[in-house]
């Protein structure tokens, strides 16, 4: 149970944006057919979401998510800490 103090604490926080301001990869880009995202399978888009703990609706577009998938992989990939089953 979370003290009254507590939960009025918590709701007067800020929230912080984890993510960049500006997409690391460009909206055009997203949409090529020759990136490694787009050769992965549904599950294992969502699998990479989970293990990022991006837990996206089960009725969301493929496209959205892949947008997502990519914007985290490239992220990760520039700044090295891409996990080595994904390069």
């Amino acid at each position: 149970m979370v003290s009254k103090s507590t939960k009025e604490r918590i709701e007067n926080e800020d929230e912080v944006e984890l993510g960049p301001s500006d997409p690391v990869v460009p909206l055009e880009q997203t949409h090529s057919n020759d990136h490694i995202i787009n050769s992965w399978s549904k599950r294992q888009l969502y699998q990479f979401l989970f293990e990022e703990k991006i837990y996206p609706d089960v009725d969301e577009e493929l496209n959205t998510i892949k947008k997502q998938v990519i914007e985290i992989y490239e992220f990760k990939k520039q700044q090295g800490t891409l996990d080595k089953k994904y390069i």
